[in-house]
């Protein structure tokens, strides 16, 4: 008899968690598959690309005044001054001072301006995810984008984001 009432009691252990589990509906989508489509994120990347590319613009003048004044001090006259080369020495290195921090300056500017334009993005993206899984009777979303789902064998959202975002 305590055998019987053991394996029942197990038994409705079980079947209380499978049905706990069955209730819980899960689906993924791969988030970067879903940002690479979206008309936003391409604009928002071309225009970061813009920006990248006027910076190096920018900077090729100052490589090549840094290039020039390395040129200088490996052509000064043997009449050179000691004084007079430390000067040029100094030059190189007040120059390759300001052009290291302007390169900080630009990374960071191109990292601010990034995250103001993804932003927007990614909320419109995780959004459509929230209002798909909603319409659905999703409770949870995984993503896979990240590769931290090896097995995925639940609904794909994919294609209902894009279709709610016009995609």
């Amino acid at each position: 008899m305590k055998k019987v009432l053991t394996s029942f009691m197990i038994g409705a252990f079980l079947f209380i968690g499978v049905a706990a589990t069955a209730q819980s509906n899960i689906a993924h989508i791969n988030s970067q598959e879903l940002l690479k489509d979206m008309p936003e994120m391409v604009q928002a990347q071309s225009d970061l690309k813009k920006l990248e590319d006027n910076y190096k613009a920018q900077f090729e003048g100052v490589y090549k005044e840094f290039q020039a004044k390395i040129q200088e001090i490996q052509n000064l006259p043997p009449t050179t001054t000691q004084e007079e080369a430390e000067q040029k020495q100094q030059e190189i290195l007040d120059l390759q001072q300001r052009i290291k921090e302007a390169e900080q300056s630009a990374a960071q500017e191109i990292q601010k301006r990034q995250a103001e334009l993804t932003a927007p993005i990614f909320e419109k993206a995780r959004a459509a995810i929230n209002k798909v899984a909603q319409a659905q009777g999703i409770d949870f979303v995984l993503d896979i984008a990240g590769n931290l789902v090896v097995v995925a064998n639940g609904k794909d959202l994919l294609q209902d984001v894009k279709t709610e975002l016009g995609i």
